[in-house]
């Protein structure tokens, strides 16, 4: 009897051996599918870390060209405004020297007509002054003309 007590005894613990190690298998294969995926979303999310830096990447190199095209735009326009600025400058230096020359021109006529004018008011004052001699002459010669 002791030893069909033992014999259950002993059956029962290999049927609670075999249950657990059961259960514990079942855990084992769970965890083992459950790291299986930690390991799969692990390598998804991997894949999708570096898809994202390849878009950052791209994107600071885009970045970069629309920083340098802005760049030469800005200085290409400012070369052309500097030769705006150089070619109105030299327009208004040509006006400027036309101007000048036609100044000096009517200056070089002002001085002329005045010399003629300077020289009309001598040849008046000469005809005036002849005019008085010729007169101061007559009446002389009228005044000896009475005394005789």
């Amino acid at each position: 009897e002791e030893l069909r007590v033992l014999k259950a005894a002993g059956a029962q613990e290999v049927a609670d051996a075999q249950s657990e190690k059961e259960a514990l298998q079942s855990e084992l294969e769970a965890e083992r599918l459950q790291a299986e995926q930690s390991s799969e979303q692990s390598s998804v999310l991997r894949q999708e870390l570096r898809v994202a830096e390849e878009k950052e990447a791209t994107l600071r190199e885009k970045a970069r060209d629309i920083v340098k095209r802005a760049q030469e735009q800005g200085e290409e326009k400012v070369r052309a405004i500097k030769e705006e600025l150089r070619e109105k400058e030299a327009a208004h230096f040509e006006l400027l020297e036309e101007k000048t020359r036609e100044l000096q021109q009517a200056l070089t006529l002002a001085q002329k007509a005045d010399n003629r004018a300077a020289e009309a008011v001598e040849r008046v004052d000469a005809m005036e002054e002849e005019a008085q001699d010729a007169a101061s002459a007559q009446a002389m010669a009228s005044a000896d003309a009475h005394t005789e």
